[in-house]
């Protein structure tokens, strides 16, 4: 059954598609709002860089000092989840990325 499902391929409706996209970048930019609102100024929230200035030199934040220097400022998921017990942006961050990138892997490349 599957590979008949994989051979035909799956109906999707480009209509619900756009709809679905349009909702979640909505979302995106609601996040992106509340993100700037907790870090006290616009940033792109895309950039590690920025991210980085943001959480660990405007707010202070400090992850486990077990990590290495370059972890030190890292902004992967697993240093996000640990900076939400300071501050709740890097819970905002985390949301925003999933979202993002679910509509990126999954809502626009299936449009185009």
């Amino acid at each position: 059954m599957l590979a008949n499902i994989e051979r035909a391929g799956v109906r999707v409706d480009p209509k619900e598609l756009g709809k679905m996209s349009q909702t979640m970048e909505r979302e995106i930019r609601r996040l992106e709002r509340e993100i700037w609102k907790l870090a006290g100024s616009e940033f792109n929230a895309n950039s590690p860089t920025q991210l980085a200035e943001i959480l660990f030199d405007k707010l202070n934040l400090q992850p486990n000092a077990r990590r290495g220097k370059a972890k030190a400022r890292s902004t992967a998921a697993d240093v996000l989840e640990e900076l939400s017990a300071q501050h709740p942006l890097p819970a905002k961050i985390i949301e925003y990325r999933e979202i993002a990138k679910l509509k990126s892997t999954y809502v626009t490349r299936c449009r185009n």
